[in-house]
């Protein structure tokens, strides 16, 4: 409602912008607020070292609140970023990300179950923390009976990751999903419930290297079920 109260145009820059642990750079906005809708170009935004442009609507003139979204994110420090957003850390790699998304409702739940249009994701030159796969395979029949002994140190390195979502009604659809690896490659799909909170995919990892003594699992395929 406070939308309707002004109208105005404004034109803002900041050096960082906080929202919750996530921070970006240097960011300019372009405004304009007429009629109970709110229209804002973020032009620039600096975001972990790679560079950010999108745009959102608000739009309380209606009986129901609708918002659209549209984010264009290149080059950006995956690891740091996942960290201060959502506490992960287990990815490294130079990132991108893009949003397209439209809902309405009069309460965030409402307005999450709504959701529809498209989003994606793509990590380059990372590395998986905290596991090194290709130890794993060297020493399978070890490790099968003393265990896998990973840790913080441990590293996977890989070339690509990513995927791209469909997104209807708030339930992000994917069959792409893929994992690029000099030892491991993962194709997949599967969606994601975010009015629910749950997800529900199917992955199948396959060796791609193996040590002489293992050969046999060079391009063993083995379905994994991600649910909860």
């Amino acid at each position: 409602a406070g939308l309707g109260v002004v109208d105005a145009k404004l034109k803002l820059t900041a050096n960082k912008l906080l929202y919750r642990t996530l921070a970006t750079g240097k960011i300019t906005i372009d405004a304009t607020l007429k009629n109970g809708k709110l229209d804002a170009t973020l032009s620039q935004i600096a975001l972990y070292g790679g560079k950010a442009k999108g745009r959102l609507i608000l739009n309380g003139a209606g009986k129901v609140p609708a918002v659209q979204m549209t984010l264009d994110a290149k080059g950006f420090d995956g690891l740091r970023l996942l960290k201060d957003y959502a506490g992960l850390d287990r990815f490294e790699g130079v990132a991108g990300a893009t949003l397209n998304l439209s809902g309405r409702g009069r309460s965030q739940q409402e307005l999450v179950s709504s959701l529809n249009g498209t989003a994606s994701f793509s990590f380059a030159n990372g590395v998986v923390r905290g596991i090194d796969i290709e130890a794993m395979v060297k020493a399978v029949g070890t490790n099968i009976l003393t265990g896998w002994r990973q840790g913080p140190d441990a590293k996977t390195p890989f070339d690509a990751l990513g995927a791209g979502f469909t997104v209807v009604n708030g339930i992000a659809t994917t069959n792409d999903l893929n994992f690029a690896s000099p030892v491991l490659s993962v194709s997949g799909g599967g969606l994601v419930d975010l009015p629910r909170q749950s997800l529900n995919l199917k992955v199948n990892p396959t060796l791609t290297l193996a040590a002489a003594q293992t050969v046999d699992l060079v391009g063993l395929a083995v379905p994994i079920i991600v649910k909860g």
